[in-house]
């Protein structure tokens, strides 16, 4: 709940490891290992260089908790093979409302429990699905997350929700 005078955390996204610091901003596939887990494999990355970063999440080296809403839409957009690295903060967002399919119905799930707000059902449906490789299929996929998620979380770095949703 925010106004004129401050705000009040009503909840926060599930905390997940980035590994790499300021480099996990330029590298978003580094926040979809922290969301999806360390077994999975990061199209277009070479792999040494996940090899690396599993490490860092497994021994918390250079590997802080994040709730981020930011890394939540670098993960989704590496995720989703569209972009592994960005020029700029805010890119992949950007990139990942580029290509929204309004006509799309169809909704991610997420959990709210508490004062967490836990993408990770949503994040493993879109791991399960990401072999599908048809356009069709990344247009609706962006309009089912973006509608669930946008609806719920504040543009407060992920760290407000809506007073509807908590």
């Amino acid at each position: 709940m925010a106004g004129y005078a401050g705000f009040t955390r009503r909840a926060h996204l599930r905390y997940v490891p980035l590994a790499g610091g300021d480099r996990a901003v330029r590298e978003p596939w580094r926040s979809a290992l922290g969301y999806v887990g360390t077994e999975e494999r990061m199209a277009g990355v070479p792999e040494e260089r996940v090899r690396a970063v599993r490490r860092m999440i497994a021994t918390g080296t250079n590997t802080v908790m994040t709730s981020s809403c930011g890394r939540l839409f670098d993960a989704v957009a590496a995720l989703v093979g569209l972009r592994t690295e960005v020029n700029f903060e805010g890119q992949a967002a950007i990139e990942l409302e580029g290509i929204v399919d309004p006509s799309c119905e169809e909704r991610y799930e997420f959990d709210i429990g508490g004062e967490e707000i836990d993408f990770g059902a949503m994040m493993e449906r879109i791991v399960r699905e990401r072999g599908r490789r048809q356009a069709w299929w990344r247009r609706a996929f962006i309009i089912r997350w973006r509608r669930r998620s946008t609806r719920c979380v504040c543009a407060c770095g992920g760290r407000a929700a809506c007073s509807g949703c908590v």
